[in-house]
């Protein structure tokens, strides 16, 4: 490797010390994560340390289990006399304490505990909720199976929408970095993927430019791999968005915590048919809408009641880069979106 491509671990090497030289891409997963370079052990030529001597340390091999701690051996009783009913405190045989082991975190679960912990301490996290309306996504989901033979999750679909909300409400996709908030200019979408290491989000770039079917095969490809350790760094840091979806798990609602510097995440829930009124809404601050038109040539008419699936997703937002009526926003058109999946087709 020539010196111009090699970069200086700063701050890892002090002037006793020898100092130590990276890559480029060994140097951004160290940075990343805060890795001290003295806890690594390099496997390239002369002890270098290569990108998969740091990607080895974050998943760490488990470390033995603690011992299960015993309960102590309870001392010989003495046999009660004629004198001492069988009810008496001394008759009683009390409960062994149940048997226990401390299950240790591997070095990425200790960082994902660390930057989480980070977040809610740092980040003044807001939340902001909406239902969307799904009939006509999951129809159009059906159809794109039974006549097209593509085969794509609700998940694939809310990628896309929340990538062209993105781009509808630029305000939203931005980043807050040293105290100054980055506009993104791709709607790059992170999505969480549960690996036996703790979740990881691999991206997505440039969702809004990819069809159902590219989104829905590229997730797939990106979530294999992720749970068997083979994504590239460039895979997964970075993104100027996030979703978490546990809506399979039957969750009705719930809030994720940001991932920094990223300045959102969606919570998506499950979807579920509610009966309603059937009434179209109104909008209170507007005084010219009316819940039924007036006519003197027909006698009044509710409409009928009607069932129609909806799916609540809530927004966590860094109000220092995002605020409540962006958010707001976001969501409006989020919603609009999946009202309309026809626009995702285009």
């Amino acid at each position: 490797m020539s010196s111009s491509s090699r970069v200086f671990a700063r701050g890892f090497a002090s002037a006793a010390a020898p100092r130590v030289h990276l890559s480029p891409a060994v140097r951004r997963l160290v940075e990343q994560f805060n890795v001290a370079i003295e806890n690594l052990r390099g496997s390239g030529g002369k002890g270098r340390i290569l990108k998969g001597d740091v990607l080895q340390y974050l998943n760490g091999a488990k470390s033995t289990s603690a011992a299960s701690t015993q309960p102590a051996a309870a001392a010989p009783r003495s046999q009660p006399t004629s004198s001492v009913s069988a009810s008496s405190p001394s008759a009683i045989q009390r409960p062994t304490q149940p048997r226990f082991e401390d299950l240790p975190l591997s070095n990425i679960r200790k960082i994902i505990a660390s930057r989480l912990s980070e977040s809610k301490r740092t980040i003044p996290h807001l939340y902001v909720s909406i239902e969307c309306p799904m009939d006509k996504l999951l129809s159009l989901r059906k159809k794109l199976k039974e006549e097209h033979g593509v085969t794509a999750s609700v998940n694939d679909f809310i990628v896309k929408a929340a990538a062209v909300a993105l781009i509808k409400v630029p305000e939203a996709n931005v980043s807050y970095i040293n105290g100054q908030v980055k506009p993104n200019a791709t709607a790059d979408i992170s999505v969480a993927v549960a690996t036996e290491g703790g979740l990881i989000t691999p991206i997505v770039k440039n969702a809004n430019t990819k069809s159902i079917q590219a989104i829905s095969a590229e997730i797939r490809d990106l979530a294999t791999r992720a749970k068997a350790n083979k994504l590239k760094p460039q895979e997964f840091q970075g993104g100027s968005f996030t979703i978490s979806n546990l809506g399979m798990f039957g969750i009705d609602t719930f809030s994720a915590v940001i991932n920094p510097p990223q300045c959102c995440i969606l919570a998506v829930s499950r979807s579920e048919k509610r009966i309603t009124s059937g009434l179209p809404a109104v909008d209170l601050w507007n005084s010219s809408d009316e819940i039924l038109p007036a006519s003197a040539d027909s006698p009044l008419q509710l409409p009928l009641p009607t069932v129609e699936t909806v799916m609540t997703v809530t927004l966590s937002s860094d109000r220092r880069g995002v605020d409540d009526v962006t958010a707001a926003k976001f969501l409006k058109s989020f919603k609009q979106i999946m009202a309309e999946p026809m626009i995702l087709m285009a």
